[in-house]
């Protein structure tokens, strides 16, 4: 003969929470016979005590799920994965704008960072080497900064210069140390020189060189820079760097016209001299 099973837990109080919520959803819903099952209580973690079959399971089950209104005494513990995430992705995170406000950085001080790493390099290579294979350049008024299509010009702003009125000039095809990289010359040029004269012209515009002597010179200060325009150019077509120069320093313009030309050279002499204490070629 079949017998149903019966079950007295009488005398037993359950606590209704998280870790009993299971138990509780069997009593409710067991084919099993529980004797006496209107005499179990269920004793809630507010304190409240009511009879188990009084318990509202979907209540407690969404309460568990939610972890909202569970003492965290019977809160399921936070797995180490979760915690581990957390921690990766604020890690991550932290990482990540700290790189990006470096690369920032670096790209709006990138002409500031070459001037002085070339500076620093010179520096090395000229300790390392024996003096005579290192010389050093000596302080002068001005390097020339010009494309080479302009040759013709600067040879005359070089008689002017040096030849009538006793001015020191850095010029490329005179004054580079042969054997050292052109990027390194030119820096150490810029460094060694009070001022640095801009010979402006369209090859200037288009030159890769040129564009690198104009931002090594502003790394040295725009007080420092002369720029002089051979040809009228229309402010719009200059590239912004140069457009920016010309709007902070006074430019001088070449012309055809003698008398023009002697105000130029007049105006030119004047800025080298510019309350600085002049370097004298050596005759």
């Amino acid at each position: 003969m079949h017998h149903k099973l019966q079950i007295n837990l009488t005398g037993n109080p359950v606590v209704c929470d998280c870790r009993t919520v299971y138990f509780v959803q069997w009593a409710l819903e067991t084919d099993v016979n529980l004797t006496n099952i209107e005499q179990y209580f269920c004793l809630y973690v507010t304190g409240q005590n009511v009879p188990i079959i009084s318990v509202d399971i979907n209540k407690l089950n969404k309460t568990c799920d939610g972890n909202d209104q569970v003492p965290s005494s019977t809160k399921p513990p936070r797995t180490d994965t979760s915690i581990g995430t957390t921690t990766t992705v604020t890690m991550v995170a932290s990482i990540t704008t700290t790189l990006g406000i470096i690369l920032l950085f670096v790209y709006l001080y990138r002409w500031n960072l070459k001037y002085h790493l070339y500076l620093l390099k010179w520096e090395i290579v000229c300790i390392n080497r024996p003096t005579e294979h290192c010389p050093e350049m000596k302080p002068c008024d001005a390097f020339v900064s010009y494309d080479h299509h302009d040759r013709a010009w600067v040879l005359q702003l070089r008689y002017t210069l040096e030849i009538l009125h006793n001015f020191n000039l850095q010029l490329d095809v005179r004054d580079f140390l042969p054997g050292n990289f052109i990027a390194d010359n030119i820096v150490n040029a810029i460094d060694k020189s009070r001022k640095t004269i801009v010979v402006i012209s369209e090859h200037f515009l288009r030159s890769q060189w040129c564009d690198f002597e104009l931002h090594m010179a502003i790394v040295n200060g725009y007080n420092n820079i002369i720029p002089v325009f051979l040809t009228d150019i229309p402010l719009q077509s200059l590239p912004p760097t140069l457009r920016k120069l010309v709007k902070k320093t006074t430019y001088i313009q070449w012309t055809d016209n003698e008398a023009g030309q002697q105000l130029f050279w007049t105006q030119l002499t004047d800025a080298l001299k510019d309350g600085h204490g002049r370097q004298s070629r050596a005759t």
